[in-house]
């Protein structure tokens, strides 16, 4: 049901890194943004609970393939932005700032593909 507002909240509270935060402030930061990323959890079961039952191995294996892919060139745009911006705390906060534009669409996508703002999981796939 919070799944919307988890997806912010992992990546909205990033944007505080423009701040230059003191390491407490940090460490509070990347907690909340943590503790919201919970969302994945509901999100995984939902992606398999819309999958065909006799393509969900495929279906998973190209989703696990996918991620680990993205979360590669991240890494590598992560690095070249903090290079070519100078600071890691201004790349933390505009990723947070990207991170939270696209949750924002996702949700807004996500509530009209489903006709409905109570973002229930379906009983059937």
């Amino acid at each position: 049901m919070y799944k919307r507002q988890l997806a912010v909240g992992a990546n909205l509270p990033l944007v505080v890194y423009w701040a230059g935060p003191g390491v407490g402030v940090a460490l509070l930061v990347l907690l909340v943004s943590g503790i919201c990323s919970a969302y994945q959890i509901t999100a995984g079961a939902t992606f398999v609970l819309l999958t065909p039952a006799d393509q969900r191995g495929q279906a998973l294996g190209l989703a696990r393939s996918g991620l680990t892919a993205v979360q590669g060139i991240g890494v590598a745009a992560g690095g070249l932005a903090a290079e070519l911006s100078g600071s890691s705390a201004q790349t933390i906060g505009g990723a947070g700032l990207v991170g939270t534009l696209c949750a924002v669409v996702v949700a807004v996508s996500w509530s009209r593909a489903r006709g409905t703002t109570a973002g229930t999981i379906p009983l059937s796939a």
